[in-house]
């Protein structure tokens, strides 16, 4: 190859080596890099310079009245790819209008004479990514326990699959909703019952309890009126459930209640006490509505969540509450989503 024909003067392996070495730089900041320079003149060439030509927008996003910031990664790029290749790099960003009017003889970013004005835009970068016809990610043999994390990320991305949830049981008719509590405090009665004779029973006779057998006759008739009123509450019951919302949801629905004004206990929260916390039961609460035996029923959440007596409200934001905070430590991930991946409740 005649030198004037040549896009550089850096060897093969020099010019693999830092092709590779420039591929972070290309996935951060877009296709906008370019070899230029002495390096694409002579072979006596005293470094190797670098120009990230970004579009005006772009530049002006990152570093317009920021000439620190601008410095410091200039510097820090190029001592990188100096330290990558054993190049002498000179690593600077520019901006595309600017670029432009430094070089109005319109040489190209590989030193060909070009047209009077330079469209870095319009020019494929002279330093491309590894050539291959599959993303680097898959090029590479399929693990097939990565193949069910991709398959678990795209519906964590897709579905509400992956996010905390809850179940809430709603009872509709306030009457077997009422008989079921009354059987419950009952049971609790006739327990405590037991628990107050066994505590005063006499225990010097052999060791035995002097307790009244008709408190457990008591005690078996509480549990099974219990049973008896669950049964008829499960069947006037449907299933709401709660899942938390992806982070950028979440953030979204804060900005749309900010804390009013001094107020101290929304200052406290960061957000509005009086308005977020339904906000966010409702936003959590997914379309579907089950009966007690899990099966889709034709029912509009919103007006079950209408429907709610205040204590029910109480509950339903307060466990939405709980699985939009939910975290979970990095270091103790597995039995967290263990806890995480088999915690269903129903609550009434």
């Amino acid at each position: 190859m005649s030198e004037s024909a040549r896009k550089s003067f850096l060897t093969t392996a020099q010019f693999a080596i830092l092709n590779q070495a420039c591929i972070p730089i290309r996935e951060a900041f877009g296709p906008w890099l370019h070899l230029v320079g002495s390096v694409t003149e002579h072979a006596g060439f005293r470094d190797v310079d670098l120009r990230l030509i970004l579009p005006d927008e772009d530049f002006d996003h990152w570093f317009d009245g920021r000439v620190m910031l601008w410095s410091l990664v200039c510097l820090t790029v190029g001592q990188h790819v100096t330290a990558l290749t054993g190049l002498p790099i000179d690593f600077q960003i520019q901006r595309m209008t600017e670029a432009n009017e430094k070089h109005p003889d319109g040489t190209d970013p590989d030193g060909h004479a070009g047209p009077p004005v330079r469209r870095w835009r319009r020019r494929n970068p002279v330093l491309t990514e590894p050539r291959t016809t599959e993303p680097r990610s898959t090029a590479m043999p399929e693990d097939p326990k990565h193949t069910a994390l991709q398959a678990l990320l795209q519906d964590r991305k897709t579905s509400t699959k992956g996010r905390a949830s809850r179940q809430m049981a709603l009872c509709l008719s306030t009457e077997l909703s009422m008989d079921l509590a009354d059987a419950e405090r009952e049971l609790a009665k006739a327990k405590q019952a037991v628990t107050d004779a066994e505590s005063t029973a006499d225990r010097r006779a052999g060791g035995k309890l002097a307790i009244d057998p008709e408190l457990t006759k008591q005690v078996t008739a509480a549990e099974k009126s219990v049973a008896a009123a669950e049964v008829k509450a499960d069947a006037a019951s449907v299933i709401i459930t709660l899942t938390a919302l992806k982070a950028a949801d979440y953030d979204v629905l804060l900005k749309d209640h900010p804390p009013r004004e001094d107020n101290e206990l929304d200052a406290l929260v960061d957000y509005n006490r009086d308005t977020f916390p339904d906000a966010l039961m409702e936003a959590s609460a997914l379309k579907r509505v089950e009966d007690a035996d899990g099966n889709l029923i034709d029912m509009d959440v919103a007006d079950l969540i209408a429907t709610m007596s205040n204590g029910e409200r109480t509950l339903a934001c307060q466990v939405s509450n709980d699985i939009n905070l939910q975290q979970s430590s990095f270091s103790d991930a597995k039995s967290q989503s263990r806890q995480r991946s088999g915690s269903s409740s129903k609550r009434r």
